[in-house]
């Protein structure tokens, strides 16, 4: 199988790349010249890479891509599924491009070898209990995430279906505000047995990270991606989960990429000497994206019952040197927190 809207040709920008990544669900790209040869390959890793390293994004793509990709030749059919799965691991890729006199045929994906092994692994976390006072009057008679977005679709809605595409089972909703409106809702409308649905109830409001002090570790598996209510995006969770275990991490925190114009024009100087202008200027950088992947060790740091602030949590964790790291995002996303991100996340087509 090929996805042939992650074929381009050599001329392709990594800005062009990057937009292809955040709508398709295969995350390589594979640079082909006008004779369809195979001629490098590039990941969504190594555009986030190839970004914090500074370059231009309408530099060419395949100035960052993988020039001598792992490939298979014609003979890949006499390899069988392990060993599929044993290459994957052991080379630690995502893709195996197939080629035949050079040229591009079809190409092995991960996913289709792992079917559902990380999904097994990890239980999803809905931190559900917040007023929402900033989407009030909305949220008088209704909890935040049970805002529509679309006509019969609210907040939970989207960022369940979401999870249940991606085949994952296992769901914990820490709840505190309208919490028995909730609960009454994700089990009239998920209640497929396959479903694992545990709910958990604040006394008193605990803080972004407080009511994880209230899962029973012992129920869990050993990944917990947490993701706020209100946040809605088109991240590829698997490839999250790749790279958290791949990087045996502790604790994964999500980025979003933002890009912001400056009011002003920016003057660069050395001291009291002009260098140069530039007329309202880009910059780009990464904002919490509200969604966090934790080994359920971190756990045991959480006082029962206390309040406490993600960032907080997260702190801690670096405080007691648990190893974090950082999976910076372009895809679509957006945290409907107020009511002028709620109207545009009505505009926007998620897949």
């Amino acid at each position: 199988m090929i996805n042939k809207n992650n074929l381009v040709q050599k001329n392709c920008t990594i800005k062009e790349a990057m937009q292809i990544l955040e709508t398709s669900s295969k995350k390589i790209i594979c640079v082909l010249n006008k004779k369809n040869f195979l001629l490098a390959t590039a990941t969504d890793g190594d555009i986030r890479r190839s970004i914090l390293n500074g370059i231009n994004e309408n530099e060419k793509v395949i100035s960052i891509a993988e020039k001598k990709p792992f490939v298979l030749g014609n003979n890949y059919k006499v390899y069988t599924s392990e060993e599929i799965q044993k290459i994957f691991i052991k080379k630690k890729i995502n893709a195996i491009p197939i080629v035949k006199n050079k040229k591009l045929i079809k190409i092995f994906y991960i996913e289709d070898y792992f079917f559902e092994e990380f999904n097994r692994q990890t239980d999803i976390i809905i931190p559900c209990g917040g007023y929402g006072k900033r989407l009030y009057p909305l949220t008088k008679k209704i909890p935040k995430c049970l805002v529509k977005i679309k006509k019969n679709k609210t907040i939970l809605d989207i960022i369940l279906n979401k999870f249940i595409k991606k085949n994952f089972t296992n769901f914990n909703f820490l709840t505190y505000y309208k919490k028995k409106m909730i609960k009454n809702f994700v089990e009239k409308n998920y209640n497929n047995s396959k479903y694992t649905k545990r709910f958990y109830e604040e006394k008193t409001p605990l803080g972004t990270a407080g009511g994880l002090s209230l899962l029973n570790e012992k129920q869990l598996n050993k990944n917990l991606l947490v993701i706020n209510s209100d946040v809605i995006t088109d991240i590829d969770f698997d490839n999250l989960l790749r790279f958290h275990k791949k990087n045996k991490s502790k604790c994964t925190i999500v980025t979003h990429s933002v890009i912001q114009q400056f009011e002003f024009g920016s003057i660069q100087n050395e001291s009291d000497n002009f260098t140069s202008i530039s007329e309202k200027p880009y910059t780009n950088h990464f904002i919490n994206a509200g969604i966090y992947l934790f080994d359920k060790s971190c756990l045991k740091l959480i006082k029962k019952n206390q309040f406490l602030e993600m960032n907080d949590f997260i702190t801690l964790l670096k405080k007691k040197k648990y190893k974090i790291k950082l999976y910076h995002s372009f895809e679509k996303w957006i945290d409907v927190g107020t009511k002028k991100k709620l109207k545009d996340a009505k505009k926007i087509k998620f897949t």
